[in-house]
């Protein structure tokens, strides 16, 4: 029940005896309460859903990689490689290179979503960039590649396992453990422990470890030259060293690839090259990575290292990240009229983050240049407006009333 009230009149009179007037309609209902150490609970629960203020996003694990240490988790440069976009626009250095009354004017954004996602690149860093992760043109092709013996971890979208030359998946006792360990070692910048692994993933002992890598060993079948995808720990690198053996997948050149690696790669190269250096191709192979929600469908009882507390959620990142600052893919085809280019991009942030509103309101966008602003008012209305009753975050509000997408009639 919904109870209205005006300032001279309470909504609700509390009886010691757990009835509730209600002096607007003059009746009385029998109250629904709770203890107060629950009603404390359930409070800061809803305080936190107002919460609304977007986190910074963290820098990547560590500063190996083909990134190194000029990239954050999604991609993105970090900010001392940049300078404050020029909304004055004639920037070729940035993806966005137009003033920022163009992209306000076809696309559903605001200042604040185009200084975060399309900054400036200085000259100088974009020569020091230049030569960054050579490898990967192959890489992506590789992908692409079903032909390609390369084992291919799909993080983008419900999690998955394939590999041309691997073993059958139906033969393997614990599959779902499996796929979940190998994309756990995918996310791993480093080789991992059995005492990290089993204490990461919830298993009792390392003996489970080594079951889930033999099962792993046979999924993911064997490289070119007959050695394992996941070599024996023993055979680790810290091992020869002398140190706790370790449990990592191949990667680097010819390694394995995983869909998350490849989406942040692509972002990263995008922004460093610019405008100028046909950045738009780099975010559309981005956006095709993107099949749904990142590790959709992922329990806690099968992915227990991604839900462990204190550590950085490989599942939460790309999924706010991308419809915040995956959009420049949409925003310049706004710019140059290419609505499916567009509706491309809307729909793999739709996918990557299914209940958020940003995709819808692109979407509205590039409705209302294609049919007028009925029917974009008439999409926000039902996908956005209607869907749930409650406020709408600021930046959305701020979007429907500068287009007109909330008006009826």
């Amino acid at each position: 029940m919904v109870v209205h009230a005006d300032e001279e009149s309470p909504a609700v009179e509390l009886g010691g005896d757990g009835m509730a007037f209600l002096p607007m309609w003059g009746i009385r209902v029998k109250a629904f309460t709770l203890p107060a150490s629950e009603a404390s609970a359930m409070a800061a629960l809803l305080a936190s859903t107002r919460n609304l203020e977007d986190e910074p996003v963290p820098q990547t694990q560590s500063d190996e990689g083909p990134l190194g240490m000029y990239a954050r988790a999604d991609g993105s440069l970090r900010e001392e490689y940049t300078e404050p976009r020029h909304t004055e626009g004639d920037d070729p250095s940035s993806m966005l290179p137009n003033a920022d009354t163009v992209y306000l004017a076809a696309a559903a954004t605001t200042a604040g979503d185009l200084a975060a996602a399309a900054p400036s690149v200085p000259e100088a860093t974009r020569a020091e960039l230049s030569t960054l992760d050579p490898t990967l043109d192959q890489d992506i092709a590789d992908w692409f590649d079903e032909s390609c013996p390369r084992p291919k971890v799909h993080l983008l979208g419900p999690v998955e396992v394939t590999a041309l030359k691997g073993g059958d998946p139906s033969s393997i006792d614990n599959l779902g453990g499996t796929v979940s360990f190998v994309a756990y070692l995918a996310c791993q910048d480093r080789g991992v422990t059995g005492e990290r692994a089993a204490a990461a993933c919830g298993w009792k002992t390392q003996k489970t470890v080594q079951n889930r890598a033999t099962n792993a060993r046979f999924l993911l079948g064997t490289r070119p030259d007959g050695s394992d995808w996941l070599p024996d720990a023993s055979m680790s690198t810290e091992a020869r060293r002398g140190t706790s053996p370790t449990y990592e997948l191949v990667r680097g050149v010819g390694g394995v690839l995983n869909s998350a690696d490849l989406f942040v790669r692509l972002r990263h190269r995008a922004e460093r090259r610019g405008d100028v250096g046909g950045c738009e191709e780099d975010l559309v192979t981005a956006v095709s990575l993107v099949t749904g929600a990142p590790f959709e469908a992922a329990t806690e009882h099968r992915f227990k290292w991604l839900f462990k507390p204190g550590q950085q959620r490989h599942d939460e990142i790309p999924g706010r990240s991308y419809p915040r600052h995956g959009p420049p893919a949409g925003h310049s085809s706004s710019r140059r009229g290419s609505h499916r280019l567009v509706r491309l991009a809307c729909t793999a942030a739709g996918n990557a983050s299914p209940h958020s509103d940003i995709a819808w309101l692109d979407q509205a966008a590039a409705t209302e240049a294609e049919s007028g602003r009925d029917a974009a008012g008439e999409l926000v209305r039902d996908r956005v407006l209607d869907r749930f009753d409650e406020d709408l975050p600021p930046r959305s509000e701020t979007i429907v009333e500068q287009r007109e997408w909330g008006a009826t009639g």
